[in-house]
């Protein structure tokens, strides 16, 4: 056991003893990558935030058959979750000799409204300089590229210039998280012909995505990935010991009918694609097996439980929270863009193919009537059902972001891509011995 392991291991323990933070389980460390975090200081972080923070304390709105030590968390707390893992991991370590990746855990705090962030950063709070001058590892090119941030939509950072948006040198070399990435350019030119030729509006939504994930925002924000949204959270080891999870549908006596499988949609057409969105619930309500539903909490994640396919039409961006809902419950998420089915690659691998875990209904073609929920979802082949249903589960557990270390949870692949990405572009650095 290493001596990092163990202070890491009784800072936790003091810090549990004083702010009551749940327990941690001591397990063996399978580490994907040794991370470095950095103590920040306001303005960089939020009052009460930092080793203090417990993101994990909310409670899903109805309590659902699956296990009873479950947390629910904001959707925008990406930033918090990664802190509080990191800091509390046994993969964690203080000596940056030792670090494959530093995590810097700037503004963790949730922001609903993208105003708020385009006031911090215009505030002048978040300059360049002032990363700078924290950020004392990164000053070497060499360490510089195993870097990462963790901001849930890029382009509310416009306005932190320098560093996270239009960045200098080092800041180039660093890595973005958040839950858009930038499209490719073969992408990129089918969309854009798509949207020119979308009447369906005065302007067409394909715009308004693009605007987020076009290939030239690579150059203003580089080394940019995407995860998925937080959804359930799970405490791992003791806690989930004879729990079965919410996607493993058998064990809690749900069925998934390949034969005649159903359809629900969990929001309206008031926002977001409106065009694809309104052809959806006139379709859907037309169906004797598809549900159109407003969102109404853990009542929401259980009628996803119950369903095949979880209908998910783009709402204000191409990234929707929702999906990570139904992936927790086993649903098959049900795209009609190619840029939203595009997101989190790396947690979408663990099943096994390309497309699979999920079913993509083109835009285009569904707009014009040339297919249907029926001709695509409907009528689709058992065995076909059945392969979607198993590729949900295999991806399920990697699109959580549980309580503490937890191999193959969202936060692993997270430091297994990174650690990937910062060895393949990082330049050759040989350490010097004394």
């Amino acid at each position: 056991m290493s001596l990092n392991y163990l202070l890491v291991t009784l800072l936790s323990t003091a810090a549990r003893s004083q702010w009551k933070l749940p327990a941690v389980s001591v397990r063996p460390c399978n580490c994907s990558a040794r991370v470095y975090v950095y103590d920040l200081e306001p303005p960089l972080t939020d009052p009460g935030y930092g080793e203090a923070h417990n993101p994990f304390h909310r409670r899903p709105d109805t309590p659902g058959p699956w296990d009873p030590n479950e947390q629910g968390e904001h959707m925008y707390a990406l930033t918090s979750i990664l802190e509080y893992r990191l800091r509390r991991s046994c993969c964690r370590t203080t000596d940056p000799e030792e670090a494959d990746l530093f995590f810097a855990p700037i503004a963790p705090r949730p922001r609903e409204r993208a105003s708020l962030y385009f006031e911090l950063c215009q505030s002048g709070n978040l300059s360049a300089k002032s990363v700078r001058l924290a950020l004392r590892h990164a000053r070497e090119p060499w360490r510089a590229c195993r870097h990462f941030f963790s901001l849930p939509h890029h382009y509310h950072f416009e306005q932190c210039g320098g560093w996270f948006a239009h960045p200098k040198p080092p800041y180039e070399l660093m890595m973005r998280v958040g839950y858009l990435h930038s499209i490719t350019p073969s992408l990129e030119r089918r969309v854009r012909a798509e949207a020119l030729n979308d009447h369906t509006a005065k302007r067409s939504h394909l715009w308004k995505d693009l605007s987020k994930v076009s290939s030239n925002i690579s150059s203003t924000y580089p080394n940019l990935i995407s995860v998925p949204y937080p959804s359930v959270h799970w405490s791992s080891g003791q806690t989930r010991a004879g729990f079965s999870p919410p996607w493993e549908r058998e064990q809690h006596g749900l069925d998934r009918p390949v034969i005649s499988p159903t359809m629900l949609f969990v929001g309206s057409a008031a926002h977001g694609d409106v065009a694809v969105r309104a052809l959806v619930v006139k379709q859907c309500e037309a169906h004797p097996r598809c549900t159109v539903s407003p969102w109404r909490g853990g009542a929401s994640l259980l009628d996803k439980q119950r369903a095949v396919f979880c209908l998910e039409p783009s709402g204000d961006s191409p990234d929707r929270k929702s999906v990570s809902d139904d992936v927790a419950m086993g649903c098959i998420p049900v795209f009609f863009s190619a840029i939203s089915s595009g997101l989190a690659p790396w947690f979408w691998a663990a099943a096994g193919s390309a497309g699979g875990g999920y079913v993509l209904i083109e835009r285009e073609p569904f707009l014009a009537g040339n297919v249907t929920l029926e001709s695509e979802l409907g009528r689709m082949p058992s065995a076909r059902v059945a392969a979607l249903g198993h590729a949900v589960t295999r991806v399920a557990h990697g699109f959580q972001y549980s309580i503490d270390d937890d191999p193959g949870d969202a936060v692993d692949v997270l430091l297994t891509g990174l650690h990937k990405m910062a060895d393949a572009q990082c330049p050759h650095h040989t350490h010097q011995q004394p």
